[in-house]
């Protein structure tokens, strides 16, 4: 086997125990000391309920919080996809943010009820 041609056995990828030490190694990021002043500022106000414990990596990592989404999925002309993609190019929006305004549009003009507080079409 081992004069068959190919790639041959060395590979360049870590084996799984070469990942396990390099990642025990590896120390998480330390936030910065706050200064003098908060310190001072932090001691003498009351105790919140207890932080979590999140690195700076973690935080970032945070889901945005807005209102509930659901999928659509669906297929569009090729002229009307990039109509929408040179829109939300030029202009810094969401393909997202313009669907959902361009059906809200549509659904006001064709007089087609609003959802209540309970999810229910309001007719």
């Amino acid at each position: 086997m081992s004069n068959s041609p190919g790639i041959g056995t060395t590979s360049t990828r870590p084996s799984r125990a070469q990942r396990r030490e390099e990642a025990a190694r590896v120390l998480p990021e330390r936030l910065p000391e706050p200064a003098p002043r908060e310190a001072a500022q932090q001691a003498t106000q009351a105790p919140a309920a207890a932080p979590r414990q999140t690195s700076a990596v973690t935080t970032s990592l945070e889901p945005k919080r807005g209102p509930a989404k659901e999928p659509l999925n669906t297929r569009i002309l090729v002229n009307t996809s990039k109509r929408l993609n040179w829109f939300t190019s030029k202009n810094g929006y969401a393909v997202t943010q313009v669907v959902d305004v361009a059906l809200q549009e549509f659904l006001d003009r064709n007089n087609v009820p609003d959802v209540d507080a309970n999810g229910d079409i309001t007719e």
